[in-house]
């Protein structure tokens, strides 16, 4: 029983050593993360008139679906403006609301291969984004959606059935509802099922 005891003892010694979580996070390392997280904040609202979709992601030109995706939500918990809504500094909050509205938009575009073509051409062009009016292709359906990780799921659900990746739609609406039940997300939902019912790409 000693024994055990001590390699406990020593395991958590260890772990301590190595700056384990449970070994008590310092003051200083917080708020090194958050002088961090702030510092990068700045760096993306004041590019907002240059930097590209994929600077927003973090991710290279060549990242595909699972990438952005996955940079995407990374990001989005990190950027919500939820998570600044008692920020005392008003500048911070309206920068990261823009910065988080980018964000979005670029995973919007990115994440639909007709738009990322069209936004590949428009750099080629020496624009870093697409007009509103071509990125920007919410419907009143998508208005009427409060989550907007639903929305994005709801964009990419319609993307993929659009280019017969039935299976694939199936999962983004499925997660969609699995954020919001809303009758934009049900009636895509019925329409994919059905699709799949017919055998219909």
């Amino acid at each position: 029983m000693c024994r055990r005891c001590d390699r406990l003892r020593a395991r958590w010694t260890a772990r301590s050593r190595r700056g384990h979580p449970s070994a008590g996070r310092t003051g200083a390392s917080v708020a090194d993360r958050t002088a961090g997280l702030r510092a990068e904040i700045d760096r993306l609202a004041a590019g907002l008139e240059s930097l590209s979709y994929y600077a927003y992601l973090g991710v290279g030109e060549g990242a595909d679906y699972v990438s952005l995706r996955e940079a995407f939500y990374a990001r989005a918990q990190l950027l919500h403006p939820d998570r600044y809504l008692h920020e005392e500094d008003r500048g911070l909050r309206d920068r990261v609301y823009a910065v988080f509205k980018r964000l979005t938009e670029a995973y919007g575009v990115l994440s639909d291969p007709q738009l990322r073509g069209q936004y590949h051409q428009a750099t080629r062009a020496g624009e870093h984004r697409l007009s509103a009016a071509r990125s920007r292709r919410r419907d009143a359906d998508e208005r009427r959606l409060n989550n907007p990780f639903a929305r994005v799921y709801l964009q990419s659900a319609r993307a993929k059935l659009e280019h017969g990746a039935v299976n694939e739609a199936w999962i983004d609406i499925e997660l969609a509802l699995s954020l919001e039940e809303a009758a934009p997300l049900r009636k895509l939902h019925s329409e994919i099922v059905k699709r799949a019912a017919t055998g219909r790409t």
